[in-house]
């Protein structure tokens, strides 16, 4: 018994012992202070080589480009699955002016009354200040080949009132008459017309900015010495496919062999476009280009790869494309550039 008493007490001593030499754990060493090397910086001069700043003046120039092929008079009915081909399960082409999409112009010229047709918008713009005009126009009438107004695609004309009168003419209303509309409808030519005039106006923008600010000033150069921006509209109407010839049909319409429609290459009539558009380029001179398209058709008789075509050419164009029915009117107010910010 006496020895387990001992045991225990020499339990509890050392307890005590233990306890009593425990002290506090010393204080960490501070990390030492690292000192990164000095980051070694280095300089660079650039000279960035622009042209001088100029104050541009921005113009308005619109093409209006309309279709005068001989289907707007007189066309044939096409399949019902909207390929455009003829319908010639009678053995024959019909061919009927029911058919014809626009053949007293109203689609593609309306008139003074109708608001917001192509006379109508004409005949209310405010004419032009002759030492400062800003809106411009340029006219191509396309069939076959193409003709523009003013002529040889030179470029456009101030002189709204004369460009009024023109259309009018091309319309057919001064004689109470209609459009004089024949042929096939070679888009090829209205494009290659169109990009003419916007070039030959680009050059004549950049002829004028080069010469001296104290030379007499003229019509095509009404500010001389000064570097002048235009935003350019191009509105494309067609009321069918880019077809230039039709074989396989005789004249009253009866078909004489296989039924073969040219039509001109999409890809040329894109590239067309495509080479339109590039004339962007000239940022010093062009704020922008823009291609609106409308197909327009009789009732029921539809022409899906025309419209289609004529939507790709928009997409490409930066523009928009419309549909319109034969008889419905097209309102030119919608065809602006959007505004930009120089």
């Amino acid at each position: 018994c006496s020895s387990d008493l001992t045991m225990r007490f020499i339990i509890v001593l050392s307890l005590l012992i233990i306890l009593v030499s425990c002290t506090k754990a010393t204080p960490l060493d501070p990390l030492q202070t690292v000192n990164l090397a000095s980051t070694i910086t280095h300089s660079v001069e650039v000279n960035f080589c622009t042209p001088p700043a100029v104050q541009q003046k921005q113009y308005l120039k619109t093409v209006v480009v309309l279709d005068h092929s001989g289907s707007n008079a007189l066309n044939y009915k096409m399949m019902a699955d909207g390929s455009g081909s003829p319908d010639v399960s009678s053995g024959k082409m019909i061919i009927d002016p029911i058919y014809a999409t626009d053949p007293k112009g109203l689609t593609r010229y309306g008139n003074e009354a109708t608001a917001g047709t192509l006379l109508n918008y004409l005949s209310t713009l405010e004419p032009n200040d002759p030492a400062d005009p800003t809106r411009f126009f340029a006219a191509v009438d396309f069939s076959s080949g193409a003709t523009t107004f003013p002529g040889s695609a030179s470029g456009f004309t101030s002189d709204i009132a004369g460009f009024y009168n023109q259309v009018a003419q091309n319309a057919g209303s001064a004689s109470g008459g209609a459009p004089n509309d024949s042929g096939g409808t070679s888009y090829l030519s209205a494009l290659t017309a169109a990009y003419n005039i916007i070039n030959n106006d680009i050059q004549a923008a950049k002829n004028c900015a080069a010469k001296a600010t104290t030379a007499a000033p003229t019509a095509a150069c009404p500010k001389p010495g000064i570097a002048t921006s235009s935003s350019y509209v191009v509105v494309f109407m067609s009321d069918g496919s880019p077809i230039i010839n039709v074989t396989g049909v005789g004249a009253d319409g009866v078909v004489t062999g296989p039924i073969v429609l040219t039509r001109e290459s999409t890809t040329e009539i894109l590239g067309k476009v495509g080479a339109m558009m590039a004339l962007l380029s000239n940022d010093k001179y062009v704020t922008s280009i823009n291609m609106f398209t409308i197909y327009y058709y009789a009732p029921g008789n539809v022409d899906q790869n025309s419209q289609a075509l004529l939507s790709q050419m928009a997409k490409a164009g930066n523009g928009l494309a419309y549909n319109a029915l034969s008889g419905t009117n097209i309102d030119y107010k919608q065809f602006q550039p959007p505004a930009k910010m120089l």
